[in-house]
């Protein structure tokens, strides 16, 4: 009988530290306090308080354990360190954003997810990441325009003109700068070879971009993943809320009024949130079924030669699009190695409120069918471009033999 109460009095002990460490973690936070306020300014701060430091840091560790599609997915090792190594951040060195930006994603870098950063909206990246970057060598996109984010344009190859289609990000599919593109898709499906320019596309939606396999290849696209495992706390519903939110705010501090399109996905956004605070599911989804497009896409397929551009700048949904042309026979990527940033997706973000620096997150963790891991890595073409030369002009060059 004694030794029951001994037990029950460890358990309870236990109990009671166990809840001190977590209290000591989230004091103060729940997955409102996540959420970017409105009268958010982005501008980097020269006069921080230690206490101001602290509670920045102590929400970035927060989201990072409740928020953080891939808190399970990192070694554990790797992951507490970091979260140590922000709770042991020496505050009295700390009086500016930058300052604090440039500590913190210090410890950040220690994680493998090339989408995982912290950043000043004046003042950009840390130096410690812009040192770790592959800078793109093999050319540049031959569409530089940011709106629309695509363009059609030809080359010419001994008697015959080769249509390009340049994609320099990937905006959501009801987003009206896609406007023409599917026509221009039409337009060249019976040219003896196409160019995909994918140089430079730092990723977005990779809706349009499994629509064009589709097209080209004349068949749904198989997908190479085993599994997405999509977190499902309220905190994570916070942080997608915010890849909406953000825009607001933007537009807000220009005096915009939000697109139709813009405030359907925040009213969408906001919907999923309030159902995540109610619900009482488990706090990860696992989803290993894929379905084919909404639309259907006719077609008989592409049946010319399709030669894909790509480079390290070329990230995240872009390739998607890499991956999305595995299968296709007819497809080869000709370039250097992709960013490699596919594990880590559908991107989350908080704005640390006293030094107003926004981190980037994602909401959810990709594995592949054939356990492929290339974060940080990214996909090697099967043409390889030595540096300093232009992808383009390598492809120039292979359609001047054919």
């Amino acid at each position: 009988m004694r030794s029951m109460h001994l037990r029950m009095l460890l358990i309870v002990v236990l109990f009671v530290f166990g809840c001190q460490t977590v209290q000591k973690k989230y004091t103060g936070f729940d997955s409102k306090s996540l959420i970017i306020a409105e009268e958010t300014d982005f501008k980097d701060k020269h006069q921080l308080q230690s206490s101001q430091v602290r509670e920045d840091v102590d929400l970035l560790r927060y989201a990072l354990i409740k928020a953080y599609g891939g808190r399970k997915y990192i070694a554990s090792p790797i992951m507490t360190q970091a979260l140590k190594s922000l709770e042991e951040i020496n505050l009295e060195n700390i009086h500016t954003s930058v300052q604090l930006r440039d500590v913190v994603d210090e410890i950040l870098l220690t994680i493998p997810d090339g989408h995982l950063h912290i950043r000043s909206q004046e003042s950009g990246q840390s130096p410690s990441r812009l040192a770790t970057k592959r800078k793109p060598q093999v050319g540049k996109n031959l569409h530089q325009k940011e709106n629309p984010p695509w363009a059609l344009n030809f080359i010419r190859s001994q008697k015959h003109q080769v249509p390009v289609i340049s994609i320099t990000s990937l905006p959501q599919p009801d987003d009206p700068s896609w406007q023409g593109f599917k026509e221009a898709i039409d337009q060249i499906m019976s040219s003896r070879h196409l160019v995909i320019d994918l140089r430079g596309n730092g990723g977005g939606s990779d809706v349009t971009g499994r629509w064009l396999a589709t097209k080209l290849a004349g068949h749904p696209i198989p997908m190479p993943y085993a599994y997405v495992a999509k977190s499902r706390t309220p905190e994570t519903g916070a942080i997608a809320l915010n890849a909406e939110r953000f825009r607001l705010v933007q537009y807000k501090r220009l005096n915009k009024e939000l697109p139709d399109y813009r405030k359907k996905r925040l009213a969408e956004k906001f919907s999923e949130y309030e159902k995540l605070l109610k619900a009482q599911d488990p706090e990860e989804e696992m989803i290993d079924k894929f379905n084919n497009l909404n639309e259907e896409v006719k077609s008989p397929g592409y049946k010319g030669n399709i030669y894909i551009l790509i480079d390290a700048g070329c990230g995240s949904s872009c390739e998607s699009i890499v991956e999305f042309f595995e299968t296709v026979p007819n497809a080869t990527t000709v370039g250097e190695n992709t960013a490699g940033m596919v594990h880590f997706g559908n991107m989350g973000y908080i704005v640390l409120p006293h030094s107003q620096l926004v981190v980037q997150m994602a909401t959810d963790f990709w594995k592949y069918k054939d356990d492929r891991y290339v974060e940080n890595v990214g996909y090697a073409p099967k043409i390889k471009v030595p540096q300093g030369q232009d992808a383009l002009q390598a492809v120039v060059k292979i359609l001047r033999k054919k």
